[in-house]
């Protein structure tokens, strides 16, 4: 009698116990431009980790605005995906809506690249503002495109209530029980893998530029801006709170934004006498390369303070309160949220002028400061704070 070949007993095993063959081509949604796209770092790399050998590919959103980055200008380079699809949607929060007969022909388009692509899993990473009728949509688009497996559509719990979790840590929910286990958001890998081609950018970018003096201080990034006007923190108290620590830890100031806060950071930069201005002019991942550099984040809650939480240096973010409490928090440790409650909490306002922004304004240069202060001390030598002491 002949003995089965592990192939023959292979076939011979019915196929509702067989374990489902690798996926070789896994498509990742996931919309939101760049503290979206950053906050779900954790959750891209729980992907490449479980898929290793596939040919990973996002699917997002076109941006809002040229200047405003998305994932393919956040991730190119750093090996967590293997190409990119972009599609025109809705963007609410600044009034940018295409026609509905272009989100149709998009609709068509983006099937039929899709189906072309012969993905064998969809991994949904959909925001949390995502509703069951939406859920229910999407997935009955993945099936249009012919994608039968869809991990991550199910709504995560909230385990500490409402608001109370990251936006990070609601988005690896969804993968709990299917790619990862659960396990404190502290140990998930978060960052954006930078490549020595990104430092040596930086290192050339910075010998044009104004050089820190041989006796200062720490770099401390700045990040005063904000696309929304709602979470602008006031530009006279950026200058006051930056000459303090200037004058109290010699700090090397960098501004650091997007295009429309090139003016803004020029003007801070020349009230403070000193520093470098990188606002607008620098890629993503150069400007992830340069804020490694630093040794504290300024800043309003922005994508640049969420890139500065994933280069792991601790933030200063200085939070409205147009949204839920604990939601957009920076990942990580050793970062000082400072946000004050108002009646008028949880507005979800793009531009606040009827209260001139009162939960911004409540927040006091003397408490930046402090708070600034006690974390520079905990990285500075105690020779250069004895140092800085004595100085008359």
């Amino acid at each position: 009698m002949r003995t089965p070949t592990p192939a023959a007993l292979q076939r011979d095993v019915p196929a509702r116990v067989q374990a489902p063959a690798a996926p070789q081509r896994v498509l990742v949604f996931h919309v939101g431009s760049l503290g979206d796209t950053l906050v779900a770092l954790p959750s891209f790399w729980a992907v490449r980790d479980a898929f290793p050998q596939a040919r990973r590919v996002m699917l997002t959103k076109r941006p809002a605005r040229d200047a405003i980055p998305v994932g393919r200008d956040i991730l190119e380079g750093s090996g967590l995906f293997d190409d990119y699809l972009l599609y025109e949607g809705d963007h609410h929060a600044y009034g940018r809506n295409p026609p509905r007969w272009r989100k149709w022909l998009g609709a068509l388009n983006l099937i039929r690249k899709l189906r072309a692509g012969r993905f064998d899993l969809a991994v949904y990473l959909a925001p949390s503002t995502r509703d069951a009728v939406q859920v229910r949509r999407d997935q009955l688009f993945f099936r249009l495109a012919g994608i039968r497996r869809v991990i991550g559509s199910q709504t995560p719990e909230d385990p500490g209530g409402s608001g109370a979790v990251l936006e990070a840590e609601r988005v690896l929910l969804r993968l709990v029980g299917t790619l990862v286990q659960p396990a404190a958001l502290k140990r998930a890998r978060r960052d954006l893998a930078l490549t020595s081609a990104d430092h040596c950018a930086i290192d050339r970018w910075l010998a044009d530029r104004p050089r820190a003096p041989s006796d200062a201080g720490p770099w401390v990034a700045f990040a005063p801006g904000s696309n929304l006007q709602s979470k602008l923190w006031p530009e006279d108290r950026f200058v006051a709170a930056g000459q303090a620590l200037i004058e109290r830890f010699g700090i090397w100031p960098v501004v650091v934004g997007g295009p429309e806060d090139t003016e803004l950071a020029d003007r801070l930069v020349h009230a403070w006498g000193r520093g470098v201005s990188a606002a607008g002019v620098l890629p993503v991942r150069q400007s992830a390369a340069l804020l490694e550099r630093c040794r504290l984040f300024v800043g309003n809650d922005t994508g640049t303070m969420h890139l500065a939480a994933a280069c792991d240096v601790p933030c200063i973010a200085l939070f409205s309160a147009r949204d839920v409490p604990g939601k957009w928090e920076p990942m990580g440790e050793g970062h000082r949220v400072l946000r004050k409650q108002v009646p008028c909490a949880g507005c979800m306002l793009v531009r606040c002028d009827a209260n001139d922004r009162l939960c911004m304004r409540l927040i006091s240069v003397d408490e930046v400061v402090a708070a600034a202060a006690a974390l520079l001390e905990a990285v500075m030598p105690v020779s250069c704070l004895s140092a800085r002491s004595a100085l008359p």
